[in-house]
This record gives structure tokens, sequence and C-alpha cells, in this order.
């Protein structure tokens, strides 16, 4: 498995799809390491990095943000708290949640809280 670090080039490029296309800010990456694992992103807390991790047994350090281009449930409810949201009435929520569809777009929240993404279209696309 390789582990590559995004530069800040790097960084700004998938900064600039997620502005376009969800509108998040441009320092959502600001507190974290970036780093691709296949066609994977994933974050991590600058400390993971700052203490010895020899001998944890620890699954993975990090969060995967997005898998293939497209934003994960774990990335959207971490990173797009200040994204352009399509906020769900209660009824619309609560029938997504129990597995209807939304015909809404973007970033679905509700509360205020992002949930999901209405349409899963790869940001590679």
């Amino acid at each position: 498995m390789v582990v590559n670090a995004l530069n800040s080039k790097q960084k700004r490029k998938i900064v600039e799809g997620l502005t376009s296309e969800y509108g998040v800010g441009n320092d959502v990456f600001r507190d974290f390491v970036v780093f691709e694992i296949g066609s994977d992103i994933w974050v991590a807390s600058r400390q993971c990095f700052e203490n010895d991790l020899d001998g944890l047994r620890i699954e993975s350090v990090g969060l995967r943000v997005m898998r293939e281009g497209v934003p994960t449930i774990n990335g959207l409810q971490l990173l797009f708290k200040g994204a352009s949201l399509t906020e769900l009435t209660e009824e619309d929520a609560k029938a997504f949640i129990s597995g209807g569809k939304v015909e809404s777009k973007g970033v679905l929240a509700y509360g205020g809280q992002p949930i999901d993404l209405g349409d899963r279209k790869s940001m590679k696309e």
C-alpha cells in the first residue's frame, strides 16, 4: 500500500473542486495532514504524527474523507459544516435516513448538520 502525503498544490486542487461543487471554505484542510492511499483521500490531525505510535495497535491513522473522488459520509460530517447545505424538512430527513429517496441535490443537512450527498457523483467526471 502506497501512502502519499499531498503537497499544497495537490491539496489546493482538491479544495478548488470541493469549493466549486459544494461551497466548502478554502481552509477545509487547515488543521489536517492530507494524504492519498490509492484513489482515496484521507486526513489525520497533525498531533497523530507528532506522537510516538510505536507499539500501539492501530487499524488506521486518519479518516477517509473521499473515496474515488466522492466525499464520504464521514468526510461530509467532519469537513462540510461550512458548505452550502440543502436543509431537509423533518419529514424528508426521516425518509432519507430510512432509506427513501429525496429529490434534493448537493450536501443534504438536517438541523444545520451535513448528513449525506443528494447526488453521489464523482468529482473526477
